[in-house]
């Protein structure tokens, strides 16, 4: 089967969740024998894990970026006419109908819903709710990443709208001692509170900044790793916020082994999101036994946490913030409910089976 692939950067080594999501499900596709071509913005290897990667121009402005890059990609996909073609995000759904016209099934996957960020303008939002309405009456198959998104939908486009719930997963833990990432930033093992995700207002980041700050000289860091992709008014809002308490630290994007260590030694980890389409960060920090804080929205209430680990603003949760805070081994239940819901072999089968 030839599958194409559009709505998202790249990968490997990429910040984003269908980006995260496509580095693992499209590699097993690979393996289970399909022909696989990503459509990305910028150049990357030509080939990872046998996916093979075709780089496309855009226009290098926010809100112009998803739909320039998918338009050109939408015509590719015409003119080589694959069996499938997956599309990631509502941005990218502008000229969906024209696949139709080759009589290419279309699968497209839902990681948020965009028009809710902070970020966009009337128009963008506008323009975007536009893209979520080709996409649901285009698609062969729609699939979003939380019941949340799902029951949205469901709302917005008739209870009988078939869209298909199929969450993202998780690796496991790799487990990496104390060493160059803690020595760079000045960090003990179980001294820092860790927080990672892009910034951008919907993760709620100056929330944590804003609890941190009301505690009176706490004997542990706070660790931020992440960055904006595009330029913002927003980090320079949070840089704002930090610059007066050097302990805390702002790290930029980290992956692979740096990203490990900090979550292997982290005390404790929080995500402070105010709109998520799926958590896979709390996903990660579950897979190392870390406790954990959640804002009490409606995808991070999905994972079924005991009530206390959930708090509403930065007050509570600055009354929440102590390490240790593990309570009554609550950690071990992370294994089940990561094993039960959220393996990346039985998820890509889920996936394959939309294509089918």
């Amino acid at each position: 089967m030839k599958i194409t692939v559009f709505g998202i950067r790249g990968f490997p080594l990429v910040g984003g969740g269908a980006e995260r999501q496509s580095e693992e499900i499209y590699p097993r596709l690979v393996a289970m024998g399909h022909d696989v071509t990503v459509l990305t913005r910028r150049k990357y290897l030509p080939v990872y894990q046998g996916v093979k990667f075709v780089a496309l121009p855009y226009v290098n402005k926010p809100a112009l970026e998803t739909i320039t890059h998918s338009m050109l990609c939408t015509m590719y996909a015409f003119w080589h006419k694959p069996d499938i073609v997956h599309v990631h995000n509502m941005g990218a759904c502008l000229l969906l109908p024209i696949l139709k016209l080759r009589r290419i099934k279309v699968i497209l996957t839902i990681h948020s819903l965009n028009y809710q960020h902070w970020k966009w303008g009337k128009i963008a939002k506008a323009m975007l709710k536009l893209c979520e309405w080709i996409g649901i009456h285009f698609a062969d198959r729609v699939i979003t990443v939380s019941p949340d998104i799902r029951q949205c939908l469901k709302q917005a486009y008739g209870k009988h709208t078939p869209i298909h719930f199929i969450p993202n997963g998780v690796r496991p833990a790799e487990i990496v001692s104390a060493g160059v990432v803690l020595t760079k930033y000045k960090l003990e093992p179980k001294k820092y509170v860790l927080a990672v995700g892009r910034i951008t207002p919907e993760k709620g980041l100056e929330i944590l900044v804003n609890a941190y700050n009301l505690l009176s000289n706490p004997d542990f860091k706070l660790v931020i790793v992440g960055d904006e992709i595009h330029p913002t008014r927003y980090k320079g809002h949070l840089l704002c916020l930090i610059e007066d308490n050097p302990n805390i630290v702002l790290t930029g994007f980290l992956f692979g082994r740096e990203l490990a260590e900090l979550y292997t030694n982290a005390g404790l980890f929080v995500s402070t999101s105010i709109n998520e389409g799926f958590p896979m960060v709390v996903l990660e920090a579950m897979s190392y036994g870390l406790p954990m804080l959640l804002s009490d929205i409606a995808v991070h209430k999905e994972i079924r946490l005991a009530p206390t680990r959930y708090f509403k603003d930065a007050r509570e949760l600055a009354s929440k913030l102590v390490i240790p805070i593990m309570l009554n081994g609550e950690h071990k239940q992370y294994e089940a409910i990561l094993h039960k819901k959220y393996d990346w072999d039985a998820i890509t089968k889920a996936i394959y089976d939309t294509y089918c």
